[in-house]
């Protein structure tokens, strides 16, 4: 980013807002269905739900720390931590292009509701939802090929 930023909640909560409704489903809905069993929680059917999100587009915020050029993907982290020490820290990724389409929010309020506390602050799209979010950084290499390649640069 050409110029990072510490954003606090009453900071984001001053720029200007949009407000979309959005069915989001756990990536671990049915896992309890699954063979053969996999780690983490045995959800069946239903880990999904409906809401109205009120946030600021991922796009102003972006525009105000300026993308440079050669981005491929926003990395966002959150308070979840990995759930042995085998598992890698939990992070999801969008592509810069999706990121900055204007549907993509850091969401502070759900159902007409503001948020608790900071951490309860979200990033959401159409998509995903990260929770609890504690910070997001720019990369200009795939999240996945960060992960699994050998190259140190």
């Amino acid at each position: 980013m050409e110029k990072p930023a510490k954003l606090s909640l009453a900071d984001i909560r001053k720029m200007p807002a949009i407000e979309f409704v959005a069915v989001n489903q756990c990536s671990g809905n049915s896992r309890g269905f699954f063979t053969p069993r996999v780690a983490g929680g045995q959800l069946g059917n239903g880990a999904m739900g409906n809401a109205r999100w009120k946030g600021v587009p991922l796009k102003t915020v972006l525009d105000k720390a300026g993308v440079k050029a050669g981005t491929k993907q926003v990395v966002f982290g959150g308070m979840d931590g990995p759930v042995s020490d085998k598992t890698p820290d939990f992070a999801k990724a969008l592509d810069i292009d999706h990121a900055r389409d204007g549907e993509v929010m850091l969401a502070y309020s759900m159902n007409g509701r503001n948020c608790r506390s900071s951490m309860d602050f979200r990033c959401a799209s159409s998509c995903r939802v990260i929770t609890a979010l504690t910070g997001l950084s720019i990369s200009t290499r795939s999240i996945w090929s960060t992960i699994f390649s050998t190259d140190s640069g």
